[in-house]
């Protein structure tokens, strides 16, 4: 019977799932659906707003879908770059980091935005977990490391329990 770990497939600060009770609603938090979904202006300054950095468009997508349909207010990038210049760093409540991107990856990432003072909730989503880049994320604060594929409603609770620290 595979471990805890491995039945969510999740390593890291959260080994399995969170103490959020499957009864507990995901609360919703205004955004302008008035501008394009997906972009920095859509997003209102007062809301919680969760950014995905990865370099696979299919995994955005998904991933933006995902997050609008339990309505939180949700960004994309397809690179740690982009994510950067964006100036996304000040206004993101979460951030979902895949680790193997061309350029700046996912950690190098999470390093620069730390030594910058952004203490943002980060979420590893990768295809490539290994016991090294665990330790280095969930050691520098990542709040889980998630291997692909992923369980959906398991990373909604995980990015739940993430804003509510965040608060």
């Amino acid at each position: 019977m595979p471990g805890r770990s491995e039945r969510w497939g999740v390593w890291g600060a959260i080994s399995g799932p969170p103490n959020v009770s499957m009864s507990q609603t995901i609360p919703t938090y205004r955004w302008d659906p008035v501008s394009r979904p997906g972009t920095v202006g859509s997003v209102m300054d007062d809301t919680h707003v969760v950014s995905i950095v990865d370099d696979d468009a299919s995994v955005r997508e998904a991933l933006e879908s995902l997050f609008r349909s339990v309505g939180l207010p949700v960004v994309s990038f397809p690179s740690a770059e982009a994510f950067l210049a964006a100036g996304q760093a000040r206004t993101t409540t979460c951030l979902i980091l895949d680790l193997r991107m061309p350029g700046l990856d996912g950690l190098g990432l999470q390093q620069r935005l730390i030594r910058a003072g952004h203490t943002i909730p980060t979420v590893i989503l990768t295809g490539h977990g290994d016991d090294d880049a665990r330790v280095r994320a969930v050691g520098a604060g990542a709040v889980a490391f998630m291997v692909k594929p992923f369980d959906a409603e398991f990373l909604v609770r995980v990015v739940d329990a993430a804003l509510g620290t965040h608060a």
